[in-house]
């Protein structure tokens, strides 16, 4: 899964996990952007290699140069300088001049507008190799890619300002330029000292937090550890903490560093921190006006006649909340301007002038008129006085606003009841001169007590905790094709039932097997089971795993063909009987499957007298599952390859039985079943059996069963070479297999699918595989095979054998979706990090400063991989440049994995002209280069490292897709829908009329939080990129349960949350109401008719309401009034298809608005770059947006954006795709901002942002306590 980092906005815990601590970080300090900084002369120090700085910000404007931390002066002139700062894009810059007077500026793509804390964390090394490893950016934990857009020469020399004495500020440049609007704290400088050395970590600076059960943030670590590094660090290192209201720049270390405050007072304290985050006033709402925001955003200053600003934070649904609002002066009584405060519709349109709304509720200060629902309903006293304070209390248990004016009651306001909930705001309106309003959101801050008792501040800790998490219920994943069978999504490891322990290994090139020639009497010559379980290693080749032969003319095969299709075939007596080849091919190298063949000649339909599973799925016997479908077993003859005494039953090789075609591959649990078992064992189930946890197939315990006199079960728990070997019978039998060809210790591995480990066999460019897929000879021309196992958190562990290098050889990680190449791992600008024979380490194309041991032909080579610290080691021979466990030296990961969010172990060969040769162990041999292994391994794994296999993954218990969105961003294929109540293989098109169609190539299991997907070009094409959106319900794959709340039955998959449900009915002759399961109505309703080839997707919402209807496949406008579609508005039970539906079947997908899951609404674009700002209440992982307005034309495209193909916001456009087109992904279309608490457009996008009504569907990542926004880090 790819990882992503945002906004830390209010960290908090949620119900049933543990408590966040708010205190961790006591104090920030607010900056006016105009004058406050804070500085430090230091009277000694030197030109620093070394620097790590970190502190966390909160902004309160956008659009300008602001500095977070600079020095200036030093080494090589006054006019040096080195800085951290915002750029008037929003993007961050590292500005570095050196003592040897050149300047190189690092800067990020990303852009950072959010008005959630910020952690941001820069490390300088001048010792790492020239280039990025030189200077690491982290936001909020996650290393943000940067690249040098001014470099005058390398970075040679040392730095010219930071920690030498010279001038340092914080929140300016050089006490007077480019100053900090914002909120500071925690800031933090350590001399001499860098993550790249391995001084200090990440994990140093923060901690992470739990939320729900897939999801977790970083969160601040407390003050007093963070000022222990400064203390360590000593020298011109510092901690401020801004605690002393009396000396905010005391430095909390040992190292009395004491900064001095400039146009600072005790005021520019506050509580406001990122572990305890107030309520402000919110710069990304700002209509109609220029809001200037001071007093650490909560004081208003505005000169333009005519706008509003909204509240930081909304309004919780249940509580009493409390805050009060200032005037500064008073012009009101000459009729200049005047103030509105109040509260809005949190969902409403926050760009409108909210006195003048609907969906508003204010007080006027001129003439102390009361403001409602866009009309005048009741005067009070006026607010004009310098000084006058009104107040506000909101009961929203009662659905109340209480008006107050010097703490004397004015007027209350009953019936607040709007399911969107409410947010603050105030608005300015006439005149041209300046005029400020302060509004206090803290109980120190308020001239009066709150009339009700126990009123709360809006502040995260007084949030109610939210009851689910986003990521627990919806994920979006990426993907790329390999045109055979994968499973994709965000795993979690198999729960076996019964344990595989062991398999053999075959490898085409040796031309090895097994083989049985039984001369015990058969017991049945007319029923039969094989099962075994194959990971397949060279494809396009001829492969027999099983075959049972007597001579040319009669036999039967299981057999790969050179297209990679299952071919089975039973030869009688010179006839071919049966012959079915699969439409599918079958290309997975990654994972364990399982072939199970049932021949029953007692069947009374002919077809089904021999039945194919896999994975416990049975291929039809039609043309859907078998291209070439010949079956005319006869119900009653004897088939001789089960009735013959000379029959040859041929594991592995096909040599044995005249077809040299040897299989190349892993097998394990081969059972025959002579009369299976007397006619009781004749299913796939029999074998396997789906596992409850995850959905997948998995063995089954087989040993008491009645193999028969012929038959046999090898579970390849003997070692090749010892005994019978690898052809031990434990069926009871005693059918021992005889060993032909060199079969070896070596050839009995772990790897089974109880516990499937990574092979090569991913992306290849050049070279051979063979040896199970852990052999891989490169040729010259710089070769690269890559791995299967995306890597994106934990620590992992592999072993390479170099067998011959010639000087070549190399070992690596690339990014898990980069392009391939034509070079070793590092070598290449596509980005990826190696160690190479000579010792040589390359990141990103670039050679790193600090080297490793050389390595040649004899050498285990190891890498000890640490997903989470973003670090690499490399070793050899059991000694490491570095201590993995310790988490000490090592190598940075390269920014173009850090961006990618995982990785994929790679060998490789970088020269053109030599050749190499190495065997990778990701810890599933039991002998490894010539002896017996410990764990799978030569050496013992660093303390904390384990091997590549999926049991080591992440085990956290999810829930199992219900609903799966599939597109391919590299082609104009169709959106494919698939759902768990219609079933596999049942696809739908959102960008077509046309009927549901089955494919059994498409998906074809339901899994945790996961799909397997079969060859199908629309879903898996080779090498082409696809994003997976899944709905998450339930914790077993049950296809629905019936609902009788309508007039008709329904068939329902509905989430405990109440948000989601997916809902199959036929409708009666004039329609039908039908059980939705969501407990409460649902706010947004799309269906289809599933037979009807014509028939649009329709989409109800409930703020049009139930006459009107838009199309999910078409970008043209709403449709309505009318009452024959969706007839009535839904109930908490059930909702209505009108006579527009007659005898209909169809599937709905239903949605409600649940906080922290799911989020339903419109709004109102305002044609500006500075666009619309939409408050959900968490940050969204998925997004899209459609135009409602009627007459739109042919522009009004579903637009879909996600988290997953765009982690971080950019200077460039977000990539969208269309639900009602089939067009490929689009990047240069539309801007929009996902934000720690909602989406804020930034183009004037038809489709995004014009001025129209738009309607949006959301879905949650993480949230917050309450309303405020997750961090996401895990």
């Amino acid at each position: 899964m790819v990882f992503n980092n945002s906004i830390l906005l209010g960290a908090a815990g949620q119900g049933g996990a543990a408590t966040f601590d708010p205190t961790l970080i006591g104090n920030s300090v607010w900056l006016d952007g105009s004058a406050d900084t804070l500085e430090k002369t230091f009277s000694s120090g030197s030109a620093q290699t070394k620097v790590v700085i970190s502190t966390w910000v909160q902004r309160h404007s956008f659009g300008s140069d602001q500095t977070v931390f600079s020095a200036t002066g030093g080494t090589g002139g006054s006019s040096r300088s080195n800085r951290i700062q915002f750029r008037s894009d929003d993007t961050i810059d590292i500005h570095l001049e050196t003592s040897t007077v050149k300047t190189i500026i690092y800067s990020t793509t990303a852009v950072f507008r959010d008005i959630g804390f910020y952690h941001i964390l820069v490390s300088i090394d001048q010792g790492q190799t020239q280039g990025p490893a030189q200077v690491k950016l982290f936001v909020n934990g996650n290393e943000v890619s940067i690249a040098a857009t001014v470099l005058d020469q390398g970075f040679s020399a040392a730095l010219s300002s930071w920690g030498n004495a010279c001038k340092h500020n914080v929140g300016s440049h050089n006490t007077s330029t480019a100053l900090l609007k914002g909120t500071i704290t925690q800031t933090t400088m350590l001399v001499g000292q860098s993550i790249q050395s391995g001084d200090v970590a990440v994990s140093d600076f923060l901690d992470t937090f739990t939320f729900g059960t897939n999801g977790s943030q970083f969160i601040p670590k407390r003050d007093t550890n963070i000022a222990a590094l400064a203390t360590t660090a000593g020298g011109n290192s510092f901690c401020l903490n801004f605690g002393d209201s009396s000396n905010l720049g005391n430095d909390i270390s040992s190292n009395n560093n004491d900064f001095t405050a400039t146009s600072m007072s005790s005021a520019n304290q506050t509580t406001n921190t990122p572990s305890k985050v107030y309520a402000t006033l919110n710069p990304l709402v700002a209509a109609n006006a220029t809001f200037d925001l001071a007093s650490g955003a909560t004081e208003a200053i505005s000169a333009v006649n005519n706008g509003n600003i909204n509240a930081s934070m909304v309004l919780p649904s249940t509580g009493v909340y409390y805050w009060e609002v200032e005037r500064n002066e008073a012009n009101d009584g000459a009729g200049t301007f005047s103030w509105y405060a109040g509260i809005m519709e949190a969902d409403g349109n926050a760009d409108a002038i909210m006195f003048l709304s609907a969906v508003g509720y204010s007080y006027y200060s001129f003439n102390g008129t009361f403001y409602e629902e866009g009309s005048a309903v009741a005067t009070g006293n006026s607010w004009n006085a310098d000084g006058d304070k009104v107040a506000f209390e909101f009961d929203a248990d009662n659905g109340t606003l209480k008006y107050y004016k010097n703490n004397s009651l004015e007027r209350t306001k009953t019936g607040l009841t709007h399911s969107g909930g409410y947010v603050p705001f105030v608005a300015r309106t006439g005149g041209s001169t300046s005029s400020t309003l302060t509004v206090k959101f803290k109980e120190s801050e308020w001239a009066y007590t709150p009339p009700t008792s126990g009123a709360l501040e809006l502040v995260s800790t007084n949030i109610p905790t939210p009851s689910y998490q986003g990521i627990d219920y919806f994920d979006a994943t990426l993907y790329e094709g390999n045109g055979g069978v994968q499973r994709v999504g965000d795993f979690v490891p198999f729960t076996d039932a019964y344990t595989v322990t062991n398999s053999v290994m075959f490898d085409d090139g040796d031309s090895r097997s097994l083989t049985l020639n039984s001369s015990a009497t058969r017991t049945s010559a007319t029923v039969a089971a094989f099962s075994l379980w194959t990971k397949r290693g060279n494809l396009g080749i001829n492969a027999r795993p099983l075959t049972v032969q007597v001579d040319g003319n009669n036999y039967f095969g299981i057999y790969y063909n050179t297209s990679d299709q299952l071919d089975f075939t039973i030869n009688n007596g010179g006839a071919t009987i049966l012959q079915r080849i699969t439409t599918r091919a079958f290309k997975d190298k990654s994972a364990w499957h399982n072939i199970v063949v049932i021949i029953n000649q007692g069947e009374s339909t002919q077809a089904d007298r021999v039945k194919v599973f896999y994975d416990g799925v049975q291929i039809p016997n039609d043309s859907t599952g078998f291209g070439t479908n010949t079956c005319t077993l006869d119900g009653s003859s004897a088939l001789n390859f089960l009735d013959n005494a000379s029959v040859v039953h041929d594991v592995g090789g096909g040599s044995s039985s005249g077809f040299s075609q040897p299989y190349d591959g892993y097998i394990a649990e081969v059972a025959f079943l002579d009369g299976a078992d007397s006619g009781a064992k004749l299913n796939a189930s029999d074998f396997g059996q789906v596992d409850t946890s995850t959905n997948r197939w998995v063995a089954k315990d087989i040993g008491s069963y009645n193999f028969g006199n012929t038959g046999y079960y090898l579970e390849f728990k003997v070692a090749p070479g010892t005994s019978n070997g690898a052809g031990t019978d434990t069926s009871g039998e005693s059918n021992n297999f005889t060993s032909n060809g060199s079969w070896a210790t070596s050839d009995q591995f772990t790897d089974c699918p109880s516990q499937n480990f990574d092979v090569l066999g991913g992306a290849q460019v050049g070279g051979t595989i063979s040896e199970g897929n852990t052999k891989a000879a490169l040729g010259t021309g710089g070769n690269q095979i890559r791995s299967n196992f995306n890597l994106s958190s934990g620590k992992w562990y592999v072993e390479s054998d170099i067998q011959a290098t010639n000087n070549s050889a190399s070992i690596g990680l690339v990014p898990s979706r980069s392009a391939t190449f034509s070079n070793g791992p590092g070598r290449d600008a596509n980005g990826g990090i190696s160690y190479e024979t000579d010792g040589d380490v390359f990141s990103d194309n670039v050679q790193n400063a600090t080297a490793e041991a050389s390595f040649a032909a004899g050498d285990v080579v190891q890498m000890a991989i640490d997903m989470d610290a973003k670090k690499v080691y490399f070793g050899k021979n059991n000694t490491f440049g570095g201590d993995p466990a310790a988490g000490t030296g090592g190598h940075f990961l390269p920014t173009s994995i850090i961006s990618d969010g995982a990785a994929l172990i790679t060998l490789g060969n970088y020269s053109g002209s030599q050749s190499s040769t190495q065997q990778i162990n990701y810890g599933q041999f039991l002998n490894f280069d010539g002896g017996s292994t410990t764990n799978g391994f030569k050496y013992t794994p660093p303390t904390g490292f384990k091997a590549v296999n999926q049991d080591n993954l992440d085990d956290t218990a999810s829930k199992l897709t219900a609903w799966a969105w599939i597109k391919n961003r590299d082609a104009a294929d169709n959106h494919m829908l698939f759902d768990r109540v219609r079933g596999i293989g049942k696809d739908l098109h959102s960008n077509s009329t046309a009927a549901e169609a089955t494919n059994a190539n498409t998906v074809q299991r339901f899994l945790q939080r996961g799909v397997q997907v079969g060859n199908d070009a629309e879903v898996n094409t080779a090498s082409e990129s696809y994003v997976l959106w899944q709905w998450l319900v339930g914790d077993s794959a049950t296809t629905g349960s019936t609902n009788s709340d309508g007039s008709v039955d329904t068939t329902v998959i509905a989430a405990d949350a109440g948000h989601f449900s997916v809902v199959k009915g036929t409708t009666g002759s004039s329609g039908a109401t039908f059980g939705h399961g969501l407990g409460a109505a649902p706010d947004l309703i799309i269906n289809k008719d599933l037979n009807n080839s014509s028939s649009n997707w329709l989409v109800y919402n409930s703020i049009s309401g139930a006459s009107f209807y838009l199309a999910l496949n078409s970008s043209g406008s709403i449709n309505g009034p009318g009452s024959t579609v969706f007839g009535t508005e839904p109930t908490s039970t059930v909702f209505t298809l009108g006579s527009f539906f007659a005898n209909v079947e169809c599937i709905n997908y239903c949605f409600r608005s649940v906080p922290g899951l799911c989020k339903v609404g419109q709004y109102e674009g305002n044609s500006s770059s500075d666009g619309t700002y939409i408050n959900l209440g968490f940050k969204p992982r998925w997004i899209m947006v459609k135009v409602v307005d009627s007459g739109v034309g042919a522009d009004g495209n579903w637009t879909q954006y996600d988290t997953a193909r765009q982690p971080f916001n950019s200077t460039s456009s977000n990539p969208s795709l269309e639900a009602d087109t089939s067009d490929t992904e689009k990047s240069n279309s539309h801007k929009i901002d996902i934000l720690s608490d909602g989406v804020k457009f930034r183009d004037n996008s038809f489709q995004t942002n014009h001025s129209l009504t738009y309607l949006y569907l959301a879905m949650a990542d993480l949230g917050g306590n309450g309303t405020l926004p997750p961090i996401y880090g895990r």
